[in-house]
């Protein structure tokens, strides 16, 4: 999605935080260059955790000429 898409790769990675406030990394992944979509369904350790804790894509690299560029989870139960 966006107007433009990475010219590098972009590195995500997908976080967790519980109610004590610990910080815990379920997955990593690299986003091709000149790619909008990247669709992640394996590699997501302790999955079953995630519920009850805030949940957050964070980007760790690259991006270097998007522009309206989104990263967004979708549960599906």
């Amino acid at each position: 999605f966006g107007s433009a898409a990475p010219t590098v790769n972009t590195t995500f990675r997908l976080r967790s935080v519980d109610s004590a406030g610990n910080v815990y990394e379920h997955a990593s992944w690299t986003h091709a260059a000149n790619t909008r979509h990247k669709i992640i369904t394996t590699g997501i350790s302790n999955a079953g955790l995630l519920d009850g804790r805030t949940v957050y894509i964070e980007c760790t690299g690259g991006g270097t000429g998007a522009a309206g560029y989104t990263a967004s989870l979708q549960w599906q139960i």
